[in-house]
């Protein structure tokens, strides 16, 4: 219960149980993907084998995936990346945290 109390205070708003995949990433997992994913040519595939499953999967209005990661919760050095994903293509990928811009 906590852990979803921790999803939807992250995501702004409800998030089914069902949703939720895995807990949390160690956050330099999160960052080395990050660095090599290209908007347009990354696939889901190479996510899913470099990473792993997302910790929520969700669809946004227009059927495109949304895959959140977030890392382990730790003092100050919490990251979270959006991936949006249409037909099998990441199209669209946004990392947050207090360790970046």
């Amino acid at each position: 219960m906590l852990i979803l109390l921790v999803l939807i205070s992250l995501y702004g708003c409800s998030i089914s149980i069902d949703n939720v995949s895995q807990p949390f990433y160690q956050m330099h997992d999160i960052l080395l993907i990050s660095e090599t994913i290209r908007e347009g040519k990354t696939t889901e595939e190479y996510l899913l084998k470099r990473l792993g499953i997302p910790t929520i999967d969700t669809t946004d209005k227009l059927g495109n995936k949304i895959w959140i990661y977030l890392s382990m919760p730790s003092v100050g050095n919490e990251i979270r990346m959006d991936v949006t994903l249409k037909d099998g293509i990441i199209t669209n990928y946004k990392l947050e945290g207090e360790d970046r811009p």
